[in-house]
């Protein structure tokens, strides 16, 4: 009786993983809400089939799509699964040269607002007037909020640098200075002071600098990955605090990574979903590049970089500048892509995985949801360690007590990620609305 309820099981396995497998090669617009569908599904059917079959069996059978759910002889950063490129979407009109975007809720609507550095200093910002879920971006405004243009080019980030619950801006210029623009407003009204060069410890890098921003320490405040001219990696260790930041020297090339060929512009985000900082880079010729994180959240170590992964394929083969961010709402990081010419390109993120992929929790409460000063977690079997993110992939505060509630009153309003470590070795993660 048993071997026939397995041989039922397994055909619809092969049945299911066939139509995931084309899924997954396929551009139709409800291709993402069926492979998530197919996904859960086939997850279902593994948990009661797995220890019957070898894991060898189970590869054959599920055949590419074995990578999403880590049975498959490569990184489970290969897990994820980006769509085709697609050029100026939700209403984006961008046409200037050295298109930069980055993205941060600057009005306190509750979705994602577009910042563009261009090649003459101008910022050109760009209001999300759509949804958190379905974006649609107004017709730019130049150097809003008080922005003052900077030394040509920009190389923006958005992140609460100095912990006072408000964005702030830290660029990079053509000549390889920083540029701090200070927000003396409010989160949801911004106004930024006059732009401070090499501030907060900051030294000057070697022509064309392009910064990203994380806490790449675990020690729960900002540091500073830089990329150059030349194609080196800078990285500024905060030694400071999370509300008085101070940078230390410059280290060249650190945690393993590798200079790549000029115009080196990279982007911190935990792709992968395990829990650390990974890097995505692009280089001169518009490739970009793949380094995962095999160290740890307070340890980092890169692995050797790997070009297009993801099919993250450039193909206007120019300079090109990721940013990652959830654009669409649905709990992954996708990639936006400014370029030379001004073109936008978003890379849909199709497939989110997470760590372990057969065991998600199903006795964890988060709540209230949306949430005020305090969030209680109500888990089981005790928790560890909460890690929150923003939604562009910074990690804005790490809570390692097993207190079941979390104070979040000094984050600005906003959605973020939890990522939360149980006692029984399974991560958790839930997406939580501050008010």
């Amino acid at each position: 009786m048993r071997n026939a309820i397995l041989r039922k099981k397994k055909k619809q396995l092969k049945e299911q993983a066939k139509q995931l497998n084309h899924l997954l090669q396929s551009h139709h617009a409800h291709a993402a809400h069926e492979v998530k569908r197919m996904v859960s599904s086939i997850k279902l059917l593994l948990l009661e089939i797995k220890e019957f079959l070898a894991q060898y069996e189970l590869k054959k059978i599920l055949g590419a799509a074995a990578l999403l759910f880590g049975l498959a002889a490569a990184p489970e950063a290969n897990a994820q699964v980006f769509k085709t490129g697609m050029a100026n979407p939700f209403g984006m009109d961008t046409s200037k040269a050295f298109a930069i975007p980055t993205f941060a809720d600057l009005d306190g609507d509750g979705d994602f607002d577009m910042l563009v550095a261009e090649y003459q200093g101008v910022w050109e910002y760009y209001e999300n007037t759509g949804t958190a879920s379905a974006p649609d971006f107004a017709s730019s405004v130049a150097n809003p909020f008080g922005l003052k243009a900077a030394t040509i080019m920009g190389a923006p980030n958005l992140v609460d640098i100095d912990g006072d619950g408000d964005f702030d801006l830290l660029a990079g210029e053509y000549y390889g200075n920083f540029e701090f623009f200070e927000n003396i407003g409010t989160s949801s009204g911004p106004q930024f002071a006059r732009p401070q060069k090499n501030a907060l410890g900051l030294s000057k890098c070697r022509d064309l600098v392009f910064p990203t921003i994380a806490d790449l320490d675990g020690d729960g405040d900002y540091d500073v990955l830089a990329g150059e001219f030349y194609g080196n990696f800078q990285y500024f260790e905060n030694t400071g605090s999370k509300t008085n930041p101070q940078f230390a020297a410059q280290v060249k090339n650190p945690f393993g990574l590798d200079s790549l060929y000029g115009y080196n512009q990279p982007n911190l985000a935990d792709i992968d979903n395990d829990g650390d900082f990974d890097v995505l880079a692009c280089d001169y010729y518009g490739v970009m590049y793949f380094f995962e994180n095999t160290g740890t959240a307070t340890a980092p170590a890169f692995k050797k970089a790997v070009p297009n992964a993801f099919n993250l394929n450039n193909p206007d083969k120019t300079l090109a500048f990721p940013t990652t961010v959830d654009l669409d709402n649905d709990g992954d990081l996708d990639v936006l892509v400014g370029t030379l010419f001004g073109i936008m390109r978003y890379y849909e993120n199709v497939v989110f995985t997470s760590t372990p992929a057969l065991a998600p929790s199903n006795k964890l409460a988060v709540y209230p949801n949306p949430a005020g000063s305090v969030v209680q977690i109500d888990c089981a079997h005790g928790f560890e360690k909460v890690e929150i993110y923003d939604l562009p992939g910074h990690l804005v505060q790490t809570h390692n007590s097993g207190n079941p509630q979390l104070q979040i009153g000094h984050l600005p309003p906003g959605v973020y990620l939890l990522r939360i470590f149980e006692s029984t070795g399974i991560v958790s993660t839930r997406r939580i609305t501050k008010q």
